[in-house]
């Protein structure tokens, strides 16, 4: 039936006259997307192939009456003129077929590919601007090419247009205006975010992605490699391509954060439009991540029935007891490999900082001050010089080979990883990336010669033994790893191939680095700063490992901060790792002297062992963060955990825990 024809039968109905154009289309929509629903309480000799039936199904008229604010009666009128309409009009999986065909086929000739992403406002919004108050269109306008990946469908063709305002120079892009080189983001978080100079990316996509970061630990390659398993890329010609890159993830990951931050605390992000995308956000990111260290996580003040008790004490008071975990954990990113140098590497790839640079040209092995050797040679015409990490020593060139021999050893790879033991791989497919993981200091490596006149492959040997780390130590030493043999005969020399990894130990509530070692008066600072900040609240019990030790520090230097402190080791490990001779543990850091821990079946009323078990999640991040340099392997680390809290904050609520925040110490 002709449209004019449909019309006049609606102006003819009484209750149907006053319908607008788009009551009438989310009608037809709605009504044909339960097409299904509409025939299954028809007679049985009535089949969809037969046409629409001539009555609607009660419950489906009170369902789209109501969407619409008409009776029941109104929308059985609304069935009888409209129901062909209804029956041969697509459901939105197929009109988003035929719109696409439509695109492909018709528009791509006249310059449309079927989705413009235009700024959110086509006036100039520059307080400072005279325009600005009448709300005058802009008209220079500028269109590129783009693409936007897509969670449902894929990766689509696109065209971003941006506007630009000539009276204060200001030009207005999707995501943010630009002027005097600096991009400010709009106030919330956008539907589509640019993750590149000509590609966005669904804000769904993007919290997939995150997602898959915080509960599987994929990331870059591996979050790439679904997507395209799962979505096929595109097989017409595009100017920059479909193919979705590493650093699209990346920048999609810290955009989605800096933006949910900065809304979370209504302020607007900002970035700088000139130099690297890599280094765009760096600044920002330092900001972020040293307003959580003086600020705390969002979660230092969390309270819930499962972490604080109200314990009755025998003179009729009533005591507040709230007990923290911390544990330490071996998961860290490439740093100095001079020992104890904490400044940054310039490069994830060097194995020197800036202030000790000039190590690269000297030999890698420790004692040997003699240059690398460099071997230039000519392909093509064209001079590739090929730099080693050790002298032209022999002993040292094979000391090198026998590093890089042993990093491409199968059985070393699976010895390694067997060791990392919460280790994922960015992507699990790709073969050079497992090579790599040995390029770090995850062993204690060293090398014999021998004095004597041998053969040539036997004369220097290769030994490791897994770094055991430095957990709950006094105070970090740099004890040989084995006795040192005498001048003659085999003779022990380390070298430096790799970069040496740190430590990071924490708690869900804070998360802090410690270069080189777990020292006990690093754990004790640690608590003392997060505790310290202006949310937090000084725990009653603090439950650490080492806590023998640490009480010897705290009592030995008078440390106030931690009087009224509870501080007792892990009931298994004063069990299993302490020395029943060594009193002092076992009179002062026994979790039973302290009857508030326990229930009364003598059961432990907290899990002390909490920190161990976040600890197993936090380490799967071990081969996504182990390349990252300081900035962002903190700032990723901070968000993760974030994150995490997040989550099981909604678990507590459904769970009926009462999460909730103390409230501020007066």
């Amino acid at each position: 039936m002709a449209a004019v024809l449909l019309f006049e039968h609606l102006e003819k109905a009484e209750t149907l006259r006053h319908l607008s154009m788009s009551t009438v289309m989310a009608l037809i929509t709605r009504a044909a997307a339960l097409k299904r629903d509409i025939m299954l309480p028809q007679q049985l000799f009535i089949t969809s192939g037969s046409g629409p039936p001539a009555i609607l199904p009660e419950t489906v008229a009170l369902f789209l009456g109501n969407s619409e604010q008409l009776s029941a009666a109104a929308m059985q009128a609304f069935w009888e003129i409209m129901k062909d309409v209804i029956w041969s009009y697509p459901t939105a999986t197929e009109k988003e077929r035929i719109d696409a065909a439509a695109v492909r086929d018709h528009g791509f000739q006249h310059g449309f590919v079927g989705m413009s992403i235009y700024p959110g406002c086509s006036w100039c919004t520059n307080t400072l601007c005279p325009k600005s108050t009448s709300q005058t269109s802009l008209q220079k306008v500028v269109q590129r090419c783009a693409v936007v990946y897509t969670l449902g469908s894929g990766a689509h063709p696109a065209h971003s247009i941006h506007m630009y305002c000539a009276e204060c120079n200001t030009d207005y892009h999707n995501n943010y205006s630009l002027h005097n080189g600096i991009r400010t983001y709009y106030e919330g978080v956008p539907d589509l975010i640019q993750v590149g100079e000509h590609q966005f990316a669904e804000r769904s996509l993007v919290q997939h992605w995150v997602d898959l970061m915080l509960t599987a630990w994929y990331v870059k390659q591996g979050s790439i490699t679904l997507y395209i398993s799962r979505r096929p890329i595109p097989n017409q010609k595009w100017q920059f391509g479909f193919k979705l890159k590493n650093e699209h993830v990346w920048d999609a990951f810290i955009l989605l954060a800096l933006l949910e931050d900065c809304d979370a605390r209504h302020t607007k992000l900002s970035l700088p439009h000139t130099g690297l995308q890599q280094d765009r956000f760096t600044e920002v990111m330092v900001a972020r991540n040293l307003r959580i260290i003086t600020e705390g996580q969002p979660e230092i003040a969390h309270w819930c029935d499962k972490c604080l008790r109200t314990y009755p004490c025998d003179d009729g008071t009533v005591l507040k007891v709230e007990a923290v975990v911390t544990d330490g954990l071996t998961i860290g990113h490439p740093c100095c490999s001079v020992a104890r140098c904490s400044d940054p590497l310039v490069n994830n790839r060097y194995r020197f900082c800036g202030v000790h640079d000039h190590l690269h040209k000297i030999c890698a092995v420790e004692g040997c001050e003699n240059p690398v050797l460099e071997v230039s040679s000519v392909v093509d015409g064209k001079t590739h010089t090929t730099a080693y990490k050790t002298c032209a020593d022999s002993d040292h060139q094979e000391m090198e080979r026998l590093n890089k021999e042993q990093g491409k050893a199968n059985f070393q790879l699976s010895q390694k990883l067997m060791r990392q033991k919460v280790t994922h791989p960015n992507d699990a497919f790709a073969e050079g990336q497992m090579a790599d993981l040995v390029d770090l200091e995850d062993t204690e490596q060293w090398f014999e010669v021998n004095g004597e006149r041998r053969r040539k492959d036997g004369r220097v040997q290769m030994f490791s033994v897994n770094n055991p780390g430095a957990t709950g130590v006094d105070e970090p030493s740099e004890e040989e790893i084995c006795p040192t043999h005498p001048d003659t005969g085999n003779q022990k020399v380390k070298a430096r191939f790799g970069r040496r990894h740190h430590q990071t130990c924490g708690i869900i509530c804070s998360r802090a680095t410690f270069f080189a070692a777990e020292a006990v008066s690093n754990v004790l600072f640690m608590v003392e700063k997060t505790f310290s900040v202006p949310s937090a609240r000084k725990p009653e019990h603090l439950i650490y490992d080492s806590n023998c030790n640490a009480l010897k520090q705290v009592e030995a230097r008078g440390e106030d901060w931690f009087a009224g402190v509870g501080m007792c080791v892990d009931a298994f490990h004063l069990r299993t790792k302490h020395k029943a001779s060594d009193l002092f543990c076992r009179e002062r850091c026994d979790p039973k002297h302290y009857p508030e821990l326990m229930n009364a079946d003598g059961s432990w009323y907290f899990n002390s062992s909490i920190a161990e078990q976040t600890n197993v999640w936090l380490g799967g991040y071990h081969a996504i963060v182990r390349e990252m340099l300081p900035v962002k392997y903190n700032f990723f680390l901070d968000e993760m955990v974030m994150r995490r809290n997040r989550a099981l904050v909604e678990k507590m609520e459904r769970d009926g825990l009462e999460p909730r925040h103390a409230p501020q110490e007066q």
